[in-house]
């Protein structure tokens, strides 16, 4: 659960929540070791370590800073997510990609 949750609802949960769920389907575990871990810094998990890229870990960093207003927006995450699927070389399902980093843009404007 984000940190902010009991106190104040916002797109940063959302992200926080994207964070979550991003680990979750590339790792198949929780980016947190109990809930009492998210109370502090997250640190990368062995499975980050040893199987996600660079570009992977800092976008999961990103989404998953403690300090709400630290972390990455949205349209910011959902970019970056556009880059590295790119970036890796990933064929048609890049453009894909492509056209969802540019359809964010209009749909998480309003969110920012």
């Amino acid at each position: 659960m984000a940190l902010e949750l009991g106190s104040r609802l916002g797109p940063a949960v959302d992200v926080w929540a994207l964070g979550v769920a991003l680990h979750q389907t590339c790792f198949g575990a929780n980016p947190f070791a109990t809930p009492l871990a998210t109370l502090s810094d997250r640190a990368p998990t062995a499975a980050e370590r040893q199987h996600a890229s660079a570009g992977l870990r800092a976008l999961l960093d990103a989404t998953l800073r403690r300090d709400a207003a630290s972390r990455v927006t949205a349209r910011e995450a959902c970019e970056t997510a556009a880059r590295l699927v790119v970036a890796a070389g990933g064929g048609d399902r890049a453009e894909g990609w492509a056209e969802f980093a540019e359809c964010s843009r209009s749909a998480f404007s309003s969110l920012q």
